[in-house]
């Protein structure tokens, strides 16, 4: 009987470890934020194919995607912080939102209206004497 006992309490405390072990990666998850939308144009319609990028303003790193054929986009797996949001097509004028607030776990939804247009670039010419 006292034979069994040291193997019977290995056991139990490897069954502990092994639980403890596997919900860590899913605590870890929970401070993870997400951003998500659809992208249409001025008049309702879907824009595929633009491109969503989220700019971390404590770190400057940017994650970048392009919307599906349906316009829709989603950015998983962020840390919580102040985002710049910035949408994109060749065509329409870009779309940007800066400071977005994302806290722990938090699931935005965040839509898009691409104006058709383009974006003007200021040109400057020197003459050089």
């Amino acid at each position: 009987m006292l034979r069994g006992a040291p193997a019977r309490r290995r056991t139990g405390l490897a069954c502990i470890a092994l639980l403890v072990l596997a919900a860590a990666p899913a605590v870890a998850q929970f401070d993870r934020t997400q951003i998500s939308g659809v992208v249409k144009d001025e008049s309702g319609g879907v824009i595929p194919g633009a491109t969503v990028t989220v700019t971390n303003l404590d770190t400057r790193l940017p994650r970048t995607v392009v919307t599906d054929g349906s316009g829709f986009y989603i950015l998983t797996n962020l840390p919580p912080g102040a985002y710049d949001i910035e949408v994109e097509l060749p065509g329409f004028k870009k779309w940007t939102r800066t400071g977005v607030r994302l806290d722990a776990a938090a699931k935005l939804t965040l839509d898009a209206t691409l104006a058709t247009g383009v974006r003007s670039k200021r040109k400057t010419s020197r003459t050089w004497r």
